[in-house]
């Protein structure tokens, strides 16, 4: 049995079959899972669970949920809310993190 996804939640690699229980679980359908690439790395974007072909590239920071183009483009969920690309989201998190980190020292 070989592993396809890794589950970010779990920190677990999964086979096809432990993919599709991870899908229908209640408890278990809200990960994020990431595709495995022949190599045996993670693949850098995760995609999409409504749009599976999109990759997460958005960032909404009134909900605090990562978005795909066609979740932005398509739905009238985040229409008046405030998105950002995904990097500008890191950059501003990671500035977020140092500050506070610097803060304890």
């Amino acid at each position: 049995i070989v592993a396809c996804s890794k589950c970010k939640d779990c920190d677990a690699f999964l086979c096809a079959a432990h993919v599709q229980v991870h899908r229908i679980s209640k408890s278990k359908r809200q990960h994020t899972l990431m595709e495995l690439l022949p190599e045996g790395q993670v693949s850098a974007a995760p995609k999409c669970q409504i749009h599976t072909a999109s990759e997460l590239v958005k960032f909404c920071k009134t909900c605090g949920f990562l978005l795909c183009e066609v979740c932005v483009s398509k739905s009238s969920l985040h229409e008046s809310h405030d998105v950002v690309d995904i990097g500008e989201a890191a950059d501003s998190f990671k500035s977020q993190f140092t500050s506070r980190l610097a803060a304890l020292a």
